[in-house]
């Protein structure tokens, strides 16, 4: 019987067995992520995921043209005022689906 790399078959078999290639780690990696999320699932959490971050930089623009300061939007959404800083850059472009949520559910 032969091993997985012996047979030159790469993916999360041969990482477990040693193989460091890029498919194997691409592998491992996709493999890793599916496990985590049902784990989540299992346990009755919601796995985070992630949602384009435009709407939450226009709603927190929103709120702030209301007069509300980051800190304020932060304590509201439960977040830390560093996810609001960093969500009003533009260079941020995905955000998690939970803090979304939750800042889009902030009433001025």
């Amino acid at each position: 019987m032969s091993t997985a790399l012996e047979r030159d078959e790469h993916g999360v078999s041969a990482y477990r067995l040693g193989c460091r290639c890029s498919s194997c780690r691409r592998a491992m990696h996709r493999h890793a992520k599916v496990w985590w999320a049902t784990a989540q699932l299992r346990k009755g959490r919601d796995p985070a995921s992630y949602t384009a971050a435009g709407p939450v930089r226009k709603r927190i623009g929103e709120l702030r043209a209301a007069g509300w300061t980051s800190t304020r939007i932060a304590r509201a959404a439960g977040v830390s005022p560093g996810t609001v800083s960093r969500l009003r850059k533009r260079s941020t472009r995905w955000c998690s689906r939970i803090v979304a949520g939750a800042v889009m559910a902030i009433e001025p």
